[in-house]
């Protein structure tokens, strides 16, 4: 069955986006479950990689699945290694640029799915080795030097969706020590991720405060000490603190 549909991506009269999807998924799929899959079907990981590169000339549904699929795939530390061995061949810099621009661009609801799948693509899992870490590192990095700015300051911004992807992606990303640096190192990084005021779901308020609880675990050889008071204050009041106001008093006036 596998070399049969692997032949239709060589068949590129017969491609419509439908097929197109079905063919990424069924692929993406077995390479998740074995990344070496990646290196027997290689025309896949060109279409899809290509598919990425010209990203903007996309309809919505195939933009969304080809970075969904790339983050999917690209998540193991297999396959990130395999990819890293052929990082030039592959042109992951230009995929992870594509990756930064797209996040930066269109619409909400796009850039949220595309916040995701990075989440996905650079999640930290216990027990991750050096390399995995500096591959982790080098490409985000290539996300573009705007990328860390744009992110913080998309945890405050008035679009609940957007705010709740980018607090998912640094919840994922602060596994690293790197992370941790880079973010920190981020103008407002800390104020905008204890603003829990703006938030108005529980899910939000939670994915803030565990945010602060998992930097207060790494953090404390690179997060100055006022910083860290701050956190742990944070982390003492509670998900749900909630500030009083001071009550006015009327008998004086």
């Amino acid at each position: 069955l596998i070399q049969p549909v692997n032949r239709f991506f060589f068949i590129t009269s017969i491609c419509s986006i439908k097929f197109f999807i079905a063919f990424l998924k069924f692929f993406g799929h077995l390479t998740i479950a074995n990344a070496e899959c990646l290196s027997r079907f290689p025309k896949f990981l060109d279409s899809l990689l290509d598919s990425i590169y010209h990203f903007d000339r996309l309809d919505a549904s195939l933009r969304l699945n080809v970075f969904d699929t790339f983050g999917a795939v690209g998540s193991s530390a297999a396959a990130k290694k395999f990819l890293d061995r052929k990082s030039e061949l592959f042109r992951i810099e230009q995929v992870m640029n594509s990756f930064g621009v797209a996040i930066a661009s269109g619409p909400i609801d796009l850039r949220v799915r595309h916040i995701d799948a990075l989440a996905m693509l650079l999640r930290f899992r216990d027990g991750e080795d050096h390399e995995t870490e500096a591959i982790a590192n080098k490409w985000y990095k290539w996300l573009g030097d705007p990328f860390s700015s744009m992110i913080v300051a998309y945890l405050i911004r008035p679009f609940p969706d957007l705010r709740m992807a980018s607090l998912r992606l640094v919840l994922e990303l602060i596994g690293y020590k790197w992370a941790v640096g880079t973010l920190c190192r981020t103008s407002n990084f800390l104020d905008n991720v204890m603003k829990r005021e703006i938030e108005t779901t529980a899910e939000g308020r939670q994915c803030r405060y565990d945010i602060v609880c998992k930097l207060i675990d790494n953090g404390e050889t690179i997060i100055p000490p006022e910083d860290m008071i701050k956190l742990k204050l944070f982390r003492r009041e509670g998900a749900f603190f909630v500030e009083r106001k001071p009550m006015i008093d009327m008998e004086n006036d």
